[in-house]
């Protein structure tokens, strides 16, 4: 298992068992943190202004930052703390900014987290911030009519026992 680059963008897993997926799910849930913010304090900020904010102290985070580097080059920043932002969290900051395009991805960075940021200022409510593995995963809306945080192992215990369920049903 190489659980070291799981952060990675492009990190992927194969399970052979369904307690071994059980498992990851059950790591992945220890190592994630999710925040409520305020949308409009969040901003985004390209790495290469932010890097020298980060603790790139132990190994993890400089390999995190490294991560980073080759793909979305941004970092989300909240009152006092900012964590490298994940490929896919990049949707969710949009949405929860309310600005989408094709013409953002050829802006360059620093321009990029600009309109960006001119959109999270008005933004209203909360936003859910999903915290994983050291980067920023996922930016939904954080009011009580928003997104639920669920349980991924226990959504998936009770798929497998469904699906073993409906397998012995059938025959």
């Amino acid at each position: 298992m190489n659980e070291a680059r799981v952060y990675a963008d492009g990190f992927e897993r194969s399970f052979a068992e369904v307690k071994d997926l059980l498992e990851f799910l059950a790591e992945r849930g220890r190592n994630a943190k999710w925040i409520r913010k305020p949308t409009n304090t969040l901003r985004l900020a390209p790495l290469e202004k932010e890097a020298q904010n980060l603790d790139a102290a132990d190994a993890s985070m400089e390999e995190i930052l490294e991560d980073t580097e080759k793909n979305t080059q941004l970092v989300l920043k909240m009152r006092g703390e900012s964590y490298p932002v994940r490929d896919c969290a990049i949707r969710t900051i949009l949405s929860r900014a309310g600005v989408n395009g094709d013409g953002l991805r050829k802006l360059d960075k620093a321009t990029y987290a600009k309109v960006v940021n001119y959109c999270l200022r008005v933004a209203k409510g909360d936003a859910l911030i999903k915290i994983a593995d050291g980067k920023v995963s996922a930016v939904h809306g954080g009011d009580k009519h928003d997104y639920c945080i669920l349980d991924m192992k226990a959504m998936f215990e009770t798929r497998v026992f469904i699906i073993m369920q409906s397998g012995r049903s059938a025959r």
